[in-house]
């Protein structure tokens, strides 16, 4: 249950970058359709979440300062080039 939860969080983390990055270039009527479908998606992902005892909430905050979730592809500075190089790099592929 968890886990399946936590998969749609970030299946929803990266559709959530794609509109934001491709399908807001476009139409905003299209945009705001997609948007308003992943907000829907969103909205039962979290009515499913559990809340983490005390001690995994602290671990997890301790994980995050220290950088680990720290993602290019969402930080303010990055630009599309950026984004798909890392993309690349994950992959192996060198440019």
């Amino acid at each position: 249950m968890i886990a399946q939860d936590a998969h749609e969080f970030k299946i929803l983390q990266d559709r959530f970058r794609q509109a934001w990055r491709i399908s807001a270039l476009g139409p905003f009527t299209d945009f705001k359709k997609e948007f308003d479908d992943l907000m829907v998606r969103m909205d039962a992902a979290r009515s499913a979440s559990l809340t983490p005892p005390e001690r995994f909430f602290k671990k997890a905050r301790a994980k995050i300062k220290s950088g680990d979730y720290t993602f290019v592809a969402d930080s303010k500075s990055s630009c599309r080039w950026r984004s798909r190089l890392v993309s690349w790099q994950a992959f192996g592929l060198q440019i």
